[in-house]
């Protein structure tokens, strides 16, 4: 077993579930991305024996709660409609090899034309994006 695809799976599973608004319940000890997760790692070192997927993914430590084989089996089938996606993600990120990462986060300007300001940061609590004055250079924040 290759940590690097357990861990990929993972993160992407959630990933996508949290992207297209799911939740799991909130009384639920193992969130609905770790029942889809085990079902893909069944299928890719278990030839789909889902109990002995789940036994082995609780025993490393990669799922924390505890959940039969019956409620798990039950979760499933309610959660069927999420691999088929989840899957076609997986397969083509393992089939190119890459990913992108679209970071969203706004960062803060310095602007560059005031003395002394290039090449320093500024820190505040509140950060957002300056909007650019006329003839004035804008640098973004150090990292």
């Amino acid at each position: 077993m290759n940590d690097d695809v357990i861990i990929t799976s993972y993160v992407v599973t959630v990933d996508v579930m949290k992207a297209f608004g799911h939740e799991s319940h909130v009384l639920a000890q193992v969130s609905d991305a770790d029942v889809v997760f085990i079902a893909i790692m069944a299928a890719l070192y278990f030839q789909n024996h889902h109990e002995r997927a789940l036994c082995v993914m609780q025993g490393m430590g990669y799922v924390t709660g505890r959940l039969s084989i019956s409620r798990f089996n039950r979760r499933l089938h309610q959660l069927a409609h999420w691999l088929a996606g989840i899957l076609a993600v997986l397969c083509d990120l393992f089939r190119t090899g890459e990913t992108f990462v679209i970071d969203s986060m706004p960062v803060q300007c310095v602007n560059v034309s005031e003395p002394g300001a290039a090449g320093r940061c500024v820190e505040q609590t509140t950060v957002g994006i300056a909007p650019p004055r006329r003839r004035s250079s804008l640098a973004g924040v150090c990292i």
